[in-house]
């Protein structure tokens, strides 16, 4: 038995179906750092705005580990791996760990040459978290809290009071 012309093309109604079924939406929550949310994810989330405009988002500025186990966050954006085992977990890129100032404090306080040098001049650091002294430590140059001149746990003020002369920063 042959098909007429009109039962081989699909109905309105099934083309409807299989458009909606390939439109993509919903909402995400994504949680990241402060500094991940205010300069690295604003372009990608724009851009997946753009390609997927039916994909809300709500993003979660927050240097606190969320625990995606307990439907805090979706997705998130960590510098660090996951404690968590059952999680999927995905390496983005490397990051790179560098020493900065503003090129007003070098002029006063010297170009640091050695990582051995970077102990002496006034340090930008964490209030509480220990990243940067752990890294230190790693390369057999232990630092007391004390060490750092000013201290803070807010990475966008952290980056602001170096890039303000405060002293030199990770």
């Amino acid at each position: 038995m042959k098909q007429s012309a009109s039962m081989r093309r699909a109905s309105p109604a099934s083309m409807a179906l299989r458009r909606a079924r390939s439109v993509r939406s919903g909402t995400v929550r994504i949680t990241t750092s402060e500094v991940a949310a205010t300069w690295l994810l604003p372009p990608v989330l724009a851009a997946l705005q753009r390609a997927e405009p039916g994909v809300a988002v709500e993003l979660v500025a927050s240097n606190e580990l969320s625990n995606l186990l307990r439907r805090e966050a979706d997705i998130a954006v960590r510098m660090v791996r996951p404690a968590q085992a059952s999680l999927v977990a995905r390496k983005l890129a490397d990051i790179p760990i560098a020493a900065a100032a503003h090129r007003d404090y070098l002029t006063r306080h010297g170009t640091p040459q050695r990582a051995a040098d970077l102990l002496q001049p006034r340090l930008v650091g964490f209030d509480r978290d220990e990243g940067i002294r752990r890294g230190f430590a790693a390369q057999g140059l232990p630092l007391a809290r004390e060490q750092f001149a000013l201290r803070t746990d807010a990475q966008i003020a952290y980056a602001q009071l170096v890039a303000a002369g405060g002293g030199i920063g990770f």
